[in-house]
């Protein structure tokens, strides 16, 4: 993978800035919940103890705990209600009970049910507004069945009264009676009641005009609109809808429901002779003294012991949130994956007018409890109950709902900042890496280039390596290959003056060996034979010289590869071999600078001997007589350093790293000694034998020549 793409890699962990927000928000978010939920029971808390000892709650003999839903809950209307089949004039806050058939067959119904209790009004009763979806006989299409106007019925024939859409309407009236009313029209529009009655003596059906409606046809079936006045109103009251077809007459609703056939049916509701449901309506003492209760976005609730909601005041807002909707595409799912857990949520049930969660049941057992939820349209909600006490028992509980509008709003700002700035952050920290990348490909490419064409195709060093200036690792490298260049110059250049100077070194023995050889027959005894003879002596013993001088280096290294490896001190053997100079070099002077402290050593300390008779003996060779030689040992930096200065002459420039290669030397030959170079580099073998390392440097003062050997501590 080349390096951009690297670094473009590289650039993708700066999402995790987004998620390490994201973590910060859903924290943030938990801790307003958690507060929220605070705030939301305190406030049931309050309003349930403000209402102990009210005695608005319905008394526990007041219902029976239904098996099914028989019981209807009847929603108070605040507004008028048109009787004409439409539902535009019914709040969307009133709840809809859905009913259907069973078996699979389209049957259905949905059933909206209030009253009105307003002493300055005189529409007050009890309105039903059902949308029914009445299929055909063969369920193929939608076929509303209506009734013969003129068909009249005996005691004998009720069975005939179904064989058209019905609802029938069982109820207790204000004085006790039972009553049973059956609906039904000939064609669409206003409509009337039948009392249907079972005794001997009365008719089968009975004008009840007190009951309104108005009957509307749909193309799923039909909706039936209908008021009855609150004179004529119990506690107990049931509905069914009855459809017929051709296998019986299928019933939904709260009073029957089942399939029956025509007799069986007849004889069914001749049995009912009391609703088995009660009308449970809501409390006006307790609407009105919660009136103007509650907060923001939250609605306040009050249930009897049976779940069944008296009182409510406010509503829950039906906020929006700015990038939450399907406008926003990949945000809003991004969103709602990391922060909207409304879907984990448990669904609230919407049975009207009832509320069945474990937290109201908790309540009415005599704890207060909290729990979220959310709607069938996601939004979710905290909800809190706390019981109301009545003389020590509890009667009913206090139910605060409160949306998570604000919550979501400040999480949503928070995450949606969060995700304009990441993204931003990575996308310029993405250009910012590919551009360095360029940049580093181009000057990597730049030196992969330099450092190819250093050797041409013929194998010879180029004369230049142009070193970079830069500051970095790169311009480092690029030095680094430059100082290669110049030590593989150096290096071929040494090993193409290797040859000449080594045939120089051999030629000249052999010339005085040869010369002497050929004119020594040709004379005769005497002085000048002698001359001769010793003349081709100085020669043998030059070459000899040369290959002892070859062969110590050779002695050296196998030395080196088997040296005993043992313990001394340092100091003490440097001391004891400057003492001893002093008696060897009687032309010069030698002063040594001790360390501070003892440097243990370990190896062959023969070895260190040897390195040093080289560096003194190098270092007499260019100082004057009389000069002083200055031999200084210490410990800096987790090394010992070892350093002989020796005034004379200075180094060339270009042969301070030269100086410790073999057959290198700047000393004149002297008819006495011949130099082949060999001493500075046994020096620096020994010195790397113990993990150390020779440099020669000029004086800054201009005067003389510095040695210095670095030792690893052990």
């Amino acid at each position: 993978m080349r390096l951009r793409s690297q670094l473009a890699v590289l650039a993708l962990v700066t999402l995790a800035l987004p998620w390490a927000g994201c973590q910060y928000v859903q924290q943030m978010e938990q801790v307003l919940r958690k507060g929220q939920e605070a705030t939301v029971l305190a406030s049931a808390r309050m309003l349930g103890e403000s209402l102990a000892e009210t005695r608005a709650f319905y008394a526990d003999e007041a219902y029976l705990e239904q098996g099914g839903a028989a019981d209807s809950y009847a929603a108070l209307l605040r507004t008028p209600i048109l009787i004409d089949g439409y539902q535009d004039d019914w709040s969307e806050r009133i709840g809809t009970r859905h009913f259907s058939a069973a078996e699979g067959v389209p049957f259905a119904a949905q059933v909206k049910i209030g009253i009105k209790r307003d002493a300055a009004s005189g529409d007050n009763g009890l309105y039903l507004y059902l949308s029914v979806e009445a299929p055909g006989r063969r369920y193929a299409v939608p076929k509303v069945i209506y009734s013969d106007p003129v068909a009249g019925f005996s005691n004998l024939q009720r069975a005939a009264l179904f064989e058209a859409d019905t609802l029938w309407l069982q109820l207790v009236q204000a004085d006790g009676t039972p009553l049973h009313l059956v609906v039904q029209t000939a064609a669409p529009g206003e409509v009337s009641a039948q009392r249907l009655s079972f005794a001997r003596n009365d008719p089968p059906l009975s004008p009840y005009p007190a009951l309104r409606g108005h009957w509307q046809d749909t193309p799923q079936g039909y909706n039936l609109e209908l008021f009855i006045p609150i004179d004529r109103l119990g506690k107990r009251f049931a509905y069914s809808l009855l459809h017929p077809t051709a296998e019986g007459v299928q019933a939904i609703g709260t009073a029957l429901e089942g399939r029956y056939s025509p007799r069986q049916l007849v004889a069914e509701i001749a049995r009912q002779q009391q609703p088995p449901g009660y009308l449970v309506e809501p409390s006006l003492l307790l609407q009105q003294r919660i009136a103007g209760l509650g907060m923001a976005d939250s609605r306040l609730l009050l249930t009897d012991p049976y779940h069944w909601v008296l009182a409510r005041q406010g509503r829950l807002s039906d906020l929006v949130l700015p990038g939450y909707d399907s406008a926003e595409g990949i945000m809003a799912i991004i969103y709602r994956w990391i922060l909207d857990d409304t879907n984990r949520l448990q669904l609230i049930e919407q049975d009207p007018g009832r509320l069945k969660v474990p937290e109201v049941s908790q309540a009415l057992a005599g704890e207060a409890a909290v729990g979220w939820y959310r709607f069938a349209d996601n939004r979710a909600v905290v909800l809190a109950a706390y019981p109301v006490r009545e003389q020590g028992r509890v009667v009913g509980a206090v139910v605060v709902q409160k949306g998570t509008g604000d919550i979501l709003l400040l999480a949503n700002e928070a995450w949606g900042g969060l995700v304009r700035i990441s993204l931003l952050v990575a996308a310029l920290v993405l250009v910012v890496l590919v551009g360095f990348a360029a940049l580093l490909g181009w000057r990597i490419r730049r030196l992969s280039r330099q450092a190819e064409q250093v050797i041409s195709e013929g194998g010879r060093l180029a004369e230049a390596f142009r070193a970079s200036r830069s500051a970095d690792e790169i311009g480092e490298l690029s030095r680094s290959f430059a100082r290669l260049h110049r030590r593989a110059s150096q290096y071929t250049q040494y090993l193409q003056g290797l040859s000449s100077k080594l045939a120089h070194e051999l030629r000249t023995p052999l010339a005085v060996i040869r010369t002497s050889l050929e004119n020594l027959p040709a004379e005769g005894e005497g002085a000048e034979r002698e001359a001769y003879r010793q003349r081709a002596l100085s020669g043998v013993d030059r070459l000899r010289s040369i290959i002892d001088a070859m062969s110590e280096a050779r002695r050296v290294e196998q030395s080196i590869a088997n040296a005993e490896q043992l313990s001394f001190t340092l100091d003490e053997l440097v001391a004891g071999m400057v003492s001893a100079y002093a008696d060897v070099y009687g032309k010069h002077r030698f002063q040594y600078h001790p360390p501070v402290a003892p440097l243990p050593m370990r190896g062959d300390p023969d070895l260190l001997v040897q390195l040093l008779d080289k560096l003194v003996d190098n270092a007499t060779g260019f100082a004057p007589a009389g000069a002083t030689i200055q031999i200084g040992l210490r410990s800096a930096g987790g090394e010992y350093e070892l350093s002989v200065t020796n005034p004379g002459p200075l180094l060339p420039d270009t042969m301070q790293q030269q100086l410790f290669d073999s057959m290198v030397s700047l000393r004149p030959s002297s008819p006495e000694r011949h130099h082949l170079g060999f001493g500075l580099y046994i020096v620096r073998l020994i010195a790397e034998s113990f993990r150390g390392r020779v440099e020669a440097q000029n004086l800054g003062s201009g005067d003389g020549v510095v040695f210095r050997v670095f030792f690893a501590a052990p």
